[in-house]
């Protein structure tokens, strides 16, 4: 069972880097050898969590940005936001 619900606030993790690469963002976590690649949405969420960010406003500044509803919002940015936190390239700010 995850931790995040939606006034956890996350930050990227220190240990992960990035580069923007057409319209895609790399990221690679330096300990564990973690890949992944982000498309628009992902990179938009990614660049949201520089500062400790709550789920609830990164959600509200999607459906601003985007035509979803929150509902369909929440349910895929906490999937995401999850795969990130396993793959520990997000933390739990404090």
């Amino acid at each position: 069972m995850s931790k995040i619900d939606r006034h956890t606030r996350l930050v990227q993790a220190l240990d992960v880097l990035s580069e923007e690469l057409d319209d895609e963002l790399v990221m690679m976590r330096l300990e564990g050898n973690v890949f992944v690649k982000l498309d628009a949405i992902g990179t938009t969420i990614w660049t949201r969590l520089q500062a400790p960010t709550a789920v609830v406003d990164v959600c509200a500044a999607l459906v601003e940005e985007f035509e979803v509803s929150m509902a369909t919002c929440q349910q895929d940015v906490f999937r995401f936001l999850d795969q990130l936190y396993t793959q520990r390239l997000v933390r739990i700010a404090t």
